[in-house]
């Protein structure tokens, strides 16, 4: 547990350092979708569902990465809002996002465990498409706050969508 924590400690902290949105992208909105289909532990056995994830980016006209992320999963539904530079979700899980070239790359660090999504943008910005990819220590489960905040679960499986992403002219969180 100490090595991932550490490793993810040191992606955040590159994130943080990592080159500022490509002009290109200023003043434009990055709309994310995807979803992640989960094996859980449960006190009755593992169960499964499935949550739709929904990811709003606007990259301001100074280059300042302003964020909404929406997820939902049977009735529970949570929204983030997250200013630029911000290290903390409203779960208060540890995240990070910037661009590196071409790509946004964002983290998170779960309760135990951590997930990646790259944002691949094609040379004049105008598309994008990504992927998404969780990962655990060896021997760990991963593990994290449910929505809402009642409680923890620990996964057994998941397995993200394909993620469709579009670039728009404007600010899509007004």
């Amino acid at each position: 547990m100490p090595t991932l924590i550490a490793v993810v400690a040191a992606l955040l902290v590159g994130l943080c350092s990592a080159n500022a949105a490509p002009q290109q992208l200023y003043g434009k909105g990055i709309h994310i979708q995807y979803t992640v289909t989960a094996t859980i532990e449960t006190p009755r056995g593992p169960h499964s569902g499935t949550s739709s994830v929904d990811r709003t980016i606007y990259v301001s006209n100074t280059g300042r990465l302003f964020e909404r992320a929406v997820w939902s999963t049977r009735g529970a539904r949570g929204v983030s809002d997250n200013s630029p530079g911000a290290t903390t979700n409203k779960a208060g899980e540890a995240r990070g996002m910037s661009f590196r070239g071409n790509e946004l790359v964002a983290h998170i660090a779960y309760l135990s465990g951590a997930g990646r999504m790259t944002i691949h943008f094609d040379p004049t910005f105008s598309t994008c498409d990504g992927e998404l990819v969780f990962g655990a220590e060896p021997g760990k489960a991963m593990s994290r706050r449910a929505i809402g905040g009642s409680g923890t679960f620990q996964f057994r499986s998941l397995q993200p969508s394909r993620i469709t992403c579009s670039v728009t002219a404007g600010n899509p969180l007004q």
